[in-house]
């Protein structure tokens, strides 16, 4: 095990910046997950720690030792692909051991390496099949397999789950979690999905355009979002963003006025205000805000309302038992205390500080 850090990690490609002062360090052990949309840098970050990308400039230790210099095979860690890059000609049991025979281990302690690993992944009845002849789960737990056989000092996992089916997805994502817990190696997890990210990382490292936008647990990061990208990327649904010009008593947005108690900002100032969905709710007539009904979805224990505020998309908790209708205009109470402010211009929250 290792501890991992990058140190203003920059990586341009022509004119294109990658990455930009990429920073931060993932304890021996932990499992974090880094989490943005496609094109973001996310895999970049995975390859550079790997070795299979070079950074512009900047520093990657493992172990508090240097590595950018290192070779990929000599830096002691395992990458698993979205694809699993399983070898077609070989059984299960010769993936996962051939890691070991490359690095000239002998047939005794490859076999038992080999039948430790099927054991805790349960894939021991499928030693001698084919890629071919494996489901996708269950090459997924092959490519896991490969990795763990090695036994390095970093697992690097490059959206492992994108390509099985979303009740499969959920099955094998709580599995990872176990399976980190019981072997307690340092992992670092990519993924675009923000609800694996919130169920599967110690810490989000939560990147937009090659840069990094916040670094915290979880729930930190949902309670506490400190940019704009940051409240649509985290969460499900994500934040209501309301576009407004602050007056000097309240907010501006889509010619109604929303009070606000909190600290003085710039008369003229243009904020987005944000919202979780579930802190919305209809209320009186004397709500300040009113929102047109677009469609209502029901999810089983969960109903949802679209609808619009002026032409600002919206979101809110319905009653399944008393549906809105289409073109209705329903009265919006937003809690005061659970506002949050974004400077329109750098997207940064203002508020809270």
């Amino acid at each position: 095990m290792a501890e991992v850090t990058l140190e203003a990690i920059y990586r341009r490609l022509g004119q294109q910046q990658i990455l930009e002062n990429v920073t931060f360090t993932v304890p021996d052990g932990q499992l974090w997950v880094l989490v943005g949309a496609s094109g973001c840098g996310k895999s970049t970050i995975l390859r550079t720690v790997a070795g299979l990308d070079t950074p512009t400039s900047g520093e990657v230790r493992l172990g508090g030792v240097v590595v950018n210099q290192v070779p990929p095979q000599q830096r002691d860690v395992a990458m698993v692909f979205q694809n699993y890059a399983l070898y077609p000609h070989m059984s299960v049991a010769q993936n996962l051991g051939f890691g070991l025979q490359v690095r000239g281990l002998s047939g005794m302690v490859i076999r038992q390496r080999v039948g430790a690993v099927a054991q805790m992944l349960g894939i021991t009845d499928l030693l001698e099949r084919k890629p071919r002849q494996l489901s996708g789960g269950q090459q997924q737990r092959v490519a896991l397999g490969r990795a763990m056989a090695r036994q390095p000092q970093v697992f690097l996992l490059d959206e492992p789950l994108s390509n099985l089916d979303p009740q499969l997805r959920d099955d094998t994502r709580s599995e990872l979690k176990q399976l980190h817990q019981h072997l307690g190696t340092t992992m670092i997890y990519v993924t675009h999905d923000q609800g694996e990210a919130m169920t599967l990382g110690e810490q989000l490292v939560v990147l937009h355009r090659g840069r990094v936008q916040q670094i915290g647990t979880p729930i930190a990061v949902y309670q506490r979002p400190a940019s704009v990208h940051v409240a649509k990327t985290i969460g499900t649904p994500p934040m209501n963003l309301l576009p407004a010009i602050y007056t000097g008593e309240g907010f501006v947005v889509q010619d109604q006025t929303l009070p606000w108690y909190g600290p003085r900002l710039t008369p003229g100032q243009g904020v987005e205000v944000g919202i979780r969905p579930e802190h919305c709710r209809p209320g009186s007539w004397e709500e300040p805000l009113r929102a047109q009904v677009l469609l209502t979805e029901v999810l089983g224990r969960e109903t949802w309302i679209r609808g619009q505020v002026g032409s600002v998309p919206i979101l809110w908790p319905g009653d399944s038992q008393n549906l809105s209708r289409p073109g209705e205009y329903v009265p919006l109470h937003l809690d005061p205390r659970r506002l949050f402010v974004f400077d329109s211009s750098t997207g940064i929250c203002i508020h809270p500080a």
